[in-house]
């Protein structure tokens, strides 16, 4: 090799490392300013030693983000506006349990697809929006008992956010939540509830590096897979999580038997994030279908009825290539909300006839 070319192969690595430098500071500076843009009047959320943190009756502020600006209320019972009263005695009514997701962050109170539902028209069902930002299945199950089912609904639909909602079932603090909350560990076939009256302070460093083997695996080497190219192998991720999968299914078992004592009907329905409904050839995208996959078949098998709003999202945005979700925030945005709506709608009526209407 020649002193001149030998110069130009320097020059070109040295602009290569360069341009990654600069490149890496870009994205680090905007995302700091994505990060700080975050800001939501204080006090939506208050402590709870049985759940971890619940929704302040009678709350009402702005939440404002890069991607948005919008308000939110909170009913007199602590619970999402959800554009319907309290139901009257003997009147049949839907409850719609999940995380973020469903309560709607980052759409105004009309825009979330519970209050769409309720907006089908006079006569039609009533859907009550029982969300909590943050919240996993377990959580979700414990409010239920508490909260729900003491008034007696005709029916409760449980959205299950394929993001994360599996993973923090197994932890005593969210994968992206700062506030401690109760969680279940199996002892055999029995659920054995942990981390309660749940300590109240929020997440230490401490905290971040001890909780799961599946951090390191999934937020480490999920990395490492990405940079290389490789994609999940079934038979790695059913051994890596079958404990996630299956202390989740015995949860949603867990509500099943106390719904069918009450007499309450129950849908379970599964729903992706970004990443899986617009790049399905994405890591993320991989592991949630193998989640979507696992927590079907298992629920199939003891049969729930299961909606794959996942699979359905996925299958429409091939045809239309509309942003169904917020750049930044990740979350649904309003169009997002109105699909997932006009989708539960249809879907609800097969299943369970003309009461979903």
């Amino acid at each position: 090799m020649t002193k001149r070319a030998a110069f130009r192969l320097s020059a070109v690595f040295v602009a290569v490392a360069l341009s990654a430098i600069l490149a890496e500071a870009f994205l680090r500076i905007r995302w700091e300013h994505i990060h700080q843009s975050d800001q939501l009047d204080p006090g939506m959320v208050k402590y709870d030693s049985e759940l971890g943190w619940t929704l302040t009756p009678h709350w009402t502020g702005e939440h404002r983000h890069h991607d948005f600006a919008v308000h939110y209320a909170i009913d007199q019972w602590g619970f999402r506006n959800s554009g319907v009263t309290n139901a009257q005695p003997g009147e049949r009514w839907w409850a719609v349990v999940g995380d973020s997701f469903t309560f709607g962050l980052g759409v105004n109170d009309e825009a979330t697809f519970v209050h769409l539902l309720n907006r089908a028209g006079p006569g039609r069902a009533r859907f009550r929006n029982f969300a909590v930002p943050g919240y996993s299945t377990d959580q979700e199950a414990l409010l239920v008992e508490r909260e729900i089912l003491p008034l007696s609904p005709f029916a409760i639909v449980l959205m299950v956010y394929l993001g994360n909602d599996l993973f923090d079932n197994q932890l005593p603090f969210p994968i992206q939540g700062n506030h401690g909350k109760p969680f279940f560990k199996m002892e055999g076939e029995r659920l054995v509830l942990q981390n309660t009256p749940v300590p109240a302070r929020e997440k230490s460093a401490m905290d971040d590096e001890n909780r799961s083997p599946w951090r390191r695996f999934a937020l480490g080497q999920l990395l490492g897979e990405t940079w290389s190219g490789a994609a999940p192998r079934a038979e790695d991720f059913d051994r890596r999580y079958d404990t996630a999968l299956r202390l989740f299914v015995r949860i949603i078992e867990r509500m099943h038997a106390e719904f069918r004592k009450k007499g309450v009907k129950f849908v379970v329905v599964l729903l992706g994030g970004r990443s899986f409904v617009e790049k399905p050839s994405s890591i993320s995208a991989q592991y949630q279908d193998l989640l979507r996959r696992g927590a079907a078949r298992d629920l199939a098998a003891d049969k729930l009825p299961v909606l794959d709003a996942a699979l359905w999202m996925r299958q429409r945005y091939g045809q239309e290539r509309r942003n169904w979700f917020y750049p930044n925030d990740g979350h649904l945005n309003p169009d997002g909300h109105a699909q997932l709506a006009n989708f539960l709608r249809e879907e609800l009526q097969k299943t369970f006839g003309e009461t979903a209407r």
